[in-house]
């Protein structure tokens, strides 16, 4: 299910060290009575929209993808072994080629996620292309680390580029 920020969104603030900018918290309407709380983090890459795509957009790829040690693609699910966390398991919903946008969830966790819906999405910008991580989470008490793992996941991303 697509997310679709409300008002509430928190000004954007550099990220230091890094040649990426991160957005901060805002709030998504998830179709439900409540709204649940969600990350929403941006990152401006040097390279085209093109090249991130072919990396990010394959499931199975996980060279970019910060503290996963292995991963099983089975055309609609992935399971990752992560480094010292156990395994994870998230459903791939969908690979959309013309928005540049790719929806998972985590199915599978240690310890047990109430919900995860997330989504990466990239758009051309000024000298490259943003990239729009946007998860919602429950329980909250999650999202730090969620947020951890994106921002380094979007640092090894910028590496695998280089190369």
């Amino acid at each position: 299910r697509a997310l679709h920020p409300s008002p509430r969104t928190i000004p954007q603030s550099a990220h230091h060290n890094m040649r990426f900018t991160r957005k901060g918290q805002t709030r998504y309407d998830l179709g439900q009575e409540e709204s649940a709380m969600a990350i929403e983090l941006e990152y401006k890459l040097p390279h085209a929209v093109t090249d991130v795509w072919q990396i990010i957009s394959d499931p199975g790829r996980i060279d970019w993808v910060a503290g996963v040690a292995s991963c099983e693609f089975d055309g609609q699910v992935r399971r990752f072994k992560m480094d010292g966390a156990g395994d994870l398991a998230e459903q791939i919903f969908s690979v959309d080629h013309d928005t540049h946008t790719i929806s998972y969830g985590v199915i599978e966790s240690t310890p047990p996620l109430a919900s995860h819906r997330a989504s990466m999405e990239l758009s051309a910008a000024p000298e490259g292309t943003l990239l729009t991580g946007r998860t919602a989470v429950e329980p909250a008490a999650v999202e730090p680390f969620i947020k951890q793992g994106m921002d380094a996941s979007a640092a090894k991303l910028l590496e695998v580029l280089a190369k």
